[in-house]
């Protein structure tokens, strides 16, 4: 009976973290993308020094990814349109 009642508590605090974490990587409302085209040598790296939202880089990335429909192996060529997450502000 403990067993099974420890499977449980640990199911209910899996699924809690794991909607806590879904909620924290939802896209805040208060982002505005502009459109970057892709030059040759360009990182996504790079691309996301243009943003001036004071957040890891990764996490711009991971947006710039989502919006863009990048694949991936995040593979960029140029010519590519990339929508680079800004504060709200101007």
């Amino acid at each position: 009976m403990i067993k099974i009642r420890n499977s449980v508590l640990s199911l209910v605090a899996f699924f809690s973290l794991l909607a806590l974490l879904m909620q924290l990587r939802e896209e805040p409302s208060t982002l505005r993308y502009e459109e970057h085209v892709v030059s040759s040598g360009e990182t996504l790296w790079a691309i996301a020094d243009q943003s001036d939202l004071q957040m890891d880089k990764r996490e711009i990335i991971s947006y710039m990814v989502n919006r863009s429909g990048i694949q991936a192996s995040g593979e960029i060529k140029p010519g590519m349109v990339i929508s680079v997450p800004m504060s709200e502000k101007r």
